[in-house]
């Protein structure tokens, strides 16, 4: 068991609380790689134009394997003392950008780091063994079987290093952290991983300066753009509330009102209750999949109807507003608004944590955009990659379509238009697009559909396409994007006889129910030909039944084909099916899905890591280039990167940031066969640098 020592001016005050050795910052001797772990007085720490604002560190915990040092910084020492004792070490945290916030703060800057939350993110992606948490207590618990109460946390702000408890979880946080990296460490070697490890961990640095960066915001033009989204509101609900009243005037309310002549319905547009019987009445279908009557946009969407284009319309002006509307400005400080990012999803993308704002899905709107504007003095500057994840599927599939559209920059929707329409299959692209905009605005949904993994079936729920025009549709997307098919083959094959699919730099996304697939994988491969007969029968009795029992009225010759039917449903076919069903269902969904991920996940990954990678570059040269503060990274929505620089610095970084994203771009592409693209502009807001 490690050695713990207090390092403080005040001995005296813990030896009030017990019995504990101490020693000096000169007696502490530092091995190469250590584990660091800080206390901090709260959650936030950010910059602003006037300076850091936030919380700041009371206690620095560092651990040697045989030797743990809790620094009192309230006690004497500073943080630069404990800084300078790390300059050039392996710096092993868990949750590794929470703490490197507060060490800019202090203008530390670590330059080797290990995350063990990283590393078991990587390890067990897509809930491997069924693993979802990554936090320190329960990383600790499966690697080492250590179980360590993390109760006294939530008060260790407040009580700081005032009880025995608050002290010995200090000590704890670094005591064997280092052995719970060496385990994670080398299980990724083992498992390929090395290089998603280090990039995830190098990319630390930039999103905890991003995270203490923010987005620089106009109060005045974000309340302009909760009054036009409002008053948006307004207009489009006038108009399903005159759609209502000229086509089932049943709801309109005739309780005469003696201030107002405006007509009114006696119905609440925000109660799904009341809405459900208008959307029966206008005979859409707003049935799920397991067939009870919804208003999700995904079930409403499937209808092609007036009333439904005006209901999506609201919905996504309420959801626009509730999302990005006055709690964007209640959470503004001093004219700029802050996010937390979770470091890896399972794309190897990241996203903001629940309860802050949502930075990476900023609608992409002239109103929105212009609302973040560069601080005086400042400019925007921003770039993002052309079409990253079809360079990067392409690298992967070498598909011939999709490599004449980045070759040569043929039009990917004119393409997939003259397999639809054969009238115009020898007319140029530009000929489509000035004489066929309609077609070839047809062929965007089925491109989109089939290029994240959707079938024909989905086509036809989604869109409302008649199933058989569908399969044609979905013929000729396989026939364009051979490549993508034939590629897509050989990755499920693969997929599914390893239990993941694996990206770029040995990354991993592990295949969800992966036991009970090969489970079912192996029943299903036993089945022969007489069962597949009868299972074909038995679906087409069932088929028929459901159909015929579904009618409101028969006709004469439906009512004996009934009756007919209903003795069939004690035949061996009937029963072998709906015995059967469940896990012939159950096993296509599966491998439908997993074809899913194997067409997008590499792509998604691939392009990820090149976003990464990037950063980790821009940081870099910030740094280098001693601008810190003065060049800041304020967000970066998936193939996007926004900085807001010092006018003097914004030339200079809009060359910097498209040559890093270009370059480390490129270090991810194995086919040589093309480069990546990226263009950088500047303005004075978000939508302006474009």
């Amino acid at each position: 068991m490690s050695k713990n020592y207090i390092l403080t001016k005040r001995q005296d005050y813990f030896n009030l609380i017990g019995d504990y050795d101490f020693c000096n910052i000169d007696d502490v001797v530092l091995p190469k790689k250590i584990a660091v772990d800080t206390e901090t007085t709260g959650l936030q720490c950010y910059h602003t134009d006037k300076g850091f604002r936030g919380a700041d560190l009371f206690a620095i915990q560092i651990g040697t394997g045989s030797h743990n040092y809790l620094f009192d910084l309230e006690g004497g020492y500073t943080p630069k003392q404990v800084f300078d004792l790390l300059k050039g070490k392996i710096l092993v945290l868990q949750n590794a950008i929470f703490d490197i916030r507060f060490m800019f703060k202090h203008g530390f800057i670590p330059y080797s780091i290990r995350d063990t939350f990283l590393a078991s993110k990587i390890l067990y992606n897509g809930a491997r063994d069924g693993v979802y948490s990554h936090n320190f207590g329960a990383i600790m618990f499966r690697e080492l079987g250590i179980k360590y109460d993390k109760s006294v946390q939530k008060n260790i702000a407040k009580n700081k290093l005032g009880n025995k408890q608050a002290i010995q979880y200090c000590f704890n946080d670094v005591d064997r952290l280092l052995e719970l990296e060496d385990t994670l460490f080398t299980k990724i070697k083992e498992e390929g991983q090395l290089e998603t490890y280090k990039l995830q961990c190098r990319a630390t640095l930039p999103l905890a300066y991003m995270e203490m960066c923010g987005l620089p915001l106009s109060k005045i033009r974000w309340k302009d753009k909760i009054l036009r989204d409002k008053k948006a509101i307004e207009t489009v609900e006038k108009e399903i509330i005159n759609y209502i009243q000229e086509n089932l005037p049943k709801y309109i309310d005739n309780q005469i009102n003696m201030f107002s002549s405006e007509v009114r319905l006696n119905l609440n547009l925000n109660s799904t209750t009341q809405m459900i019987p208008v959307f029966k009445d206008l005979e859409i279908n707003i049935l799920n999949d397991k067939n009870k009557e919804s208003l999700n946009e995904k079930v409403v969407s499937k209808n092609k109807h007036p009333f439904v284009d005006l209901w999506l319309k609201r919905q996504k002006l309420q959801k626009a507003l509730s999302t990005f509307g006055e709690n964007v400005l209640e959470k503004a400080i001093e004219g700029r608004i802050y996010t937390s990012f979770n470091p890896m999803v399972d794309t190897s993308r990241i996203s903001c944590r629940k309860g802050g704002i949502n930075f990476l899905n900023f609608p992409r709107d002239k109103v929105t955009r212009s609302s973040f504007v560069a601080s005086k003095g400042y400019k925007m500057v921003g770039a993002d990659y052309s079409n990253q994840e079809v360079f990067m599927g392409a690298d992967m599939h070498h598909d011939a379509a999709t490599l004449d559209s980045i070759k040569n920059g043929s039009c990917l929707h004119c393409a997939f238009t003259r397999v639809l329409f054969p009238e115009v299959k020898d007319l140029s692209d530009q000929e489509i697009k000035d004489n066929h905009s309609e077609k070839r605005q047809q062929a965007k949904a089925p491109r989109f559909c089939f290029q994240y993994g959707g079938s024909a079936f989905t086509l036809h729920k989604n869109e409302g396409i008649s199933m058989k025009r569908a399969k044609i549709i979905e013929e000729g997307f396989k026939k364009l994007h051979k490549g993508i098919y034939d590629w897509g083959d050989k990755k499920l094959a693969q997929s599914i006889k390893q239990g993941y699919v694996e990206s770029v730099g040995g990354f991993k996304l592990y295949l969800p129910n992966y036991d009970t697939f090969k489970e079912l994988e192996q029943w299903y491969n036993s089945l022969d030909n007489e069962f597949w007969e009868m299972y074909k029968v038995g679906k087409s009795i069932s088929k028929k039944y459901y159909e015929l029992t579904n009618k409101e009225e028969l006709t004469e010759k439906e009512t004996l084909t009934l009756a007919k039917v209903k003795t069939y449903l004690i035949s061996p076919s009937y029963a072998l099916y709906r015995e059967a069903r469940p896990n012939v269902s159950k096993f296509a969904k599966l491998r439908s899905e997993y074809f899913k991920l194997c067409l997008n996940n590499p792509a998604q990954s691939g392009a990820a890591f090149q976003t990464k990678a990037a950063l980790v570059a821009l940081f870099k040269e910030i740094v280098k280039r001693g601008d810190m503060w003065e060049a800041r990274i304020s967000n970066s929505p998936y193939d996007e990167i926004l900085m807001e620089t010092k006018e003097h610095l914004a030339e200079t970084y809009k060359e910097i940031m498209e040559k890093c994203m270009i370059e480390e771009g490129n270090k991810w592409l194995s086919s040589h066969l093309f480069s990546m693209e990226a263009d950088a502009g500047i303005g004075d807001s978000w939508w302006s640098v474009h």
